[in-house]
C-alpha cells in the first residue's frame, strides 16, 4: 500500500509540469503568467495558486477572458469574446455571466441588461440586426413577460410575451398613430381584432 501511494505522489508531481506551467512571474502570490499544455494561457494575479484578481486567460481555440476572477473563476466585472466575434461585457459570478451586460452576437444584432444563470433575464433591450426591437422583460433567452415590440416600419406593439411572441391580444400603435388590439399571426405578422 505505501508503495501504491509512493508511486501516485511521484506520478503526480512528475506529470505536473507537463501539464501546466508558470512561464513568468509569481503564480502563487502575485502576477504572473500560467501555460497549460493545450495552449491555454493565463496572465495576471495570483493567490495560494490560483487565479486570483484582475487577469487574462485565453483558451486555445482562441476564446479570451479580461477581468475579475474568484477562487480561479470568472467572478465580477469581465470581457468574454468568442473567435467569431460575439462579445460580452458586464458581470460575471461564479464563471457564469449575471449580473448586468451587454452581449453582442456575430450578426451585429445586440442585447442590454440583465444575466442570470448564462442566460438574458429580467429587464432588457434587443436591438435586431434586421431594426426589429424588443424592450421588456426576459426568461431564459426569451421576451418572457410584459414589453414593447418595435418593428422597423414603425409600428409599436405592447403586451405580454411569452417565448418570443405576443400571448394573448396585444395594443398595436401604428405611425400615424391609430391603435387597434391584435393578435400575433406570424413571425412579425399580426391580425386586428375585431371591433377594436
Amino acid at each position: 500500500m505505501r508503495l501504491l501511494l509512493s508511486s501516485i505522489f511521484l506520478l503526480v508531481f512528475i506529470q505536473a509540469p507537463l501539464y501546466a506551467q508558470c512561464v513568468k512571474g509569481d503564480c502563487r502570490n502575485g502576477e504572473g503568467t500560467y501555460k497549460h499544455i493545450d495552449g491555454a494561457v493565463y496572465e495576471g494575479e495570483h493567490r495560494d495558486g490560483k487565479r486570483e484578481g484582475q487577469g487574462s486567460y485565453t483558451y486555445p481555440d482562441g476564446t479570451n477572458y479580461t477581468g475579475q476572477f474568484k477562487d480561479g473563476i470568472f467572478d465580477g466585472r469581465g470581457v468574454y469574446i468568442l473567435p467569431n466575434g460575439e462579445r460580452y461585457t458586464g458581470d460575471f459570478r461564479a464563471g457564469k455571466r449575471d449580473g448586468s451586460g451587454t452581449l453582442i452576437l456575430t450578426d451585429g444584432s445586440r442585447y442590454e441588461g440583465g444575466f442570470k444563470n448564462d442566460r438574458r433575464n429580467g429587464n432588457g433591450v434587443m436591438s435586431y440586426a434586421d431594426g426589429v426591437k424588443y424592450v421588456g422583460q426576459f426568461q431564459d433567452d426569451s421576451w418572457n413577460g410584459i414589453g414593447v415590440l418595435i418593428l422597423p416600419d414603425g409600428r409599436r406593439l405592447e403586451g405580454q410575451f411569452k417565448n418570443n411572441r405576443l400571448d394573448g391580444q396585444g395594443v398595436m400603435t401604428y405611425p400615424d398613430g391609430r391603435k387597434h388590439n391584435v393578435v400575433q399571426t406570424g413571425a412579425n405578422t399580426f391580425k386586428i381584432v375585431p371591433g377594436t
